[in-house]
């Protein structure tokens, strides 16, 4: 029980819940994709994973993380969506039409409106809107990657790092499959208005139309409403992407396809198989105790966990049996403890694999407690020590 070791809580009520059901029908699923995560967008669990948390160059997947640095500003009251920035020659040069990349053609030296730059960067993956963003908001590119990365951490993003809006390749920008299906869960939930903005089918600047580049917004078998595509060359694509069915919201993330007929494909194959192979089963409802965390000299010696939202696990459709559910965290947990903090995971495990994770967190404060407290802690810690 020393600080640091992973602690598992077999939850009994839970293995009760599960244990009525009947037998499995449902297969699982390989990819071509290098890296891959599936998640539930109101629970936040994780219905599958492959190298989920392998780092990988980002490419043009970075406009998803330039925008929503944007929408926090916005938010706050801290940028205007009229609010119009310069067109440098930098952004011009660098990332408009003598680039040969992927602009919204805007002119040099013209001034665009805040929201009509958010507009080129989501529909066009327009790189001069995203450099013009970050010149007008912190000065440069370089300014606005820290920024970036900073407001990452905030989001919950672990393992990313930003240098610059657009995802130009460099060795110090990278992230995770699972940071950005993070930022894409944290995006939908916390700016529902501004979301709507990756559906549009099409932009107008400068006079010229082009059709939104994400190709997922044709899909006829699910609701696909955002979000954007990327990769480093055309042979290691990626995709970030939300689907609906019903009530039922998917977030997939995924990288290293060979082609974009591929990236198409395998994203339908997924989705497909996520919403046609579970059942949602409301565990525990918004706020309510899933169970409790060890806190290491706080006030008091356990804290609630809890879900973020309701607690939703993704059952085998048609029922399923030999399921259990675990707390698994990194602990005891250090006092001061704020409320909302990541703690663990509740682990769905079926034969002896982690077959899903759902993020648990803080319910409550608990401050640093006294001498005795602390004491007392220290004492336990030293005769658990004797048999670790």
């Amino acid at each position: 029980m020393r600080p640091g070791c992973r602690f598992v809580a077999v939850l009994a009520a839970f293995c009760l819940i599960l244990s009525a059901h009947g037998p499995s029908l449902a297969q699982p699923i390989e990819t071509v994709a290098e890296q891959a995560i599936i998640m539930d967008a109101e629970s936040g669990a994780i219905l599958f994973e492959k190298n989920a948390e392998e780092r990988i160059p980002p490419a043009s997947l970075t406009l998803l993380m330039t925008a929503e640095t944007v929408f926090d500003m916005i938010k706050r009251g801290q940028l205007s969506r009229d609010r119009e920035f310069k067109i440098s020659e930098h952004a011009w040069r660098t990332g408009g039409a003598p680039a040969g990349g992927t602009t919204m053609f805007a002119e040099l030296g013209s001034m665009v409106p805040v929201i009509d730059l958010l507009r080129g960067v989501i529909i066009q993956i327009a790189n001069d809107g995203a450099i013009a963003l970050a010149e007008g908001i912190a000065g440069s590119e370089a300014a606005f990657g820290e920024q970036m990365t900073l407001r990452g951490l905030e989001v919950g993003m672990t393992d990313s790092n930003f240098v610059n809006p657009t995802g130009y390749e460099d060795p110090k920008n990278y992230s995770t499959v699972k940071d950005l299906a993070v930022l894409a869960r944290h995006v939908i939930r916390t700016y529902p208005e501004l979301y709507k903005l990756f559906a549009q089918q099409e932009f107008t600047w400068n006079d010229i139309t082009q059709r939104n580049k994400n190709p997922m917004l044709t899909m006829s078998s699910f609701q696909v409403d955002g979000l954007v595509i990327g990769g480093t060359s055309i042979d290691r694509l990626g995709m970030v992407t939300s689907a609906k069915r019903g009530d039922l919201r998917l977030i997939l993330a995924f990288y290293g396809l060979p082609s974009k007929a591929a990236r198409l494909k395998e994203a339908k194959a997924l989705l497909d198989w996520a919403f046609g192979s579970f059942e949602a089963v409301r565990l525990f409802e918004a706020g309510e105790t899933v169970g409790e965390a060890r806190v290491f000299g706080g006030e008091k010696s356990y804290v609630p966990l809890v879900g973020e939202g309701a607690v939703i696990a993704f059952l085998e459709e048609n029922v399923v049996k030999g399921y259990h559910g675990r707390i698994a965290y990194e602990g005891p947990v250090v006092a001061p403890v704020e409320k909302g903090q990541p703690i663990g995971n509740l682990e769905i495990v079926r034969d002896k694999a982690v077959v899903q994770k759902i993020p648990l967190f803080a319910g409550e404060s608990v401050g640093i407690g006294g001498f005795h407290g602390k004491a007392f802690d220290a004492l336990i810690e030293a005769v658990a020590g004797l048999w670790y």
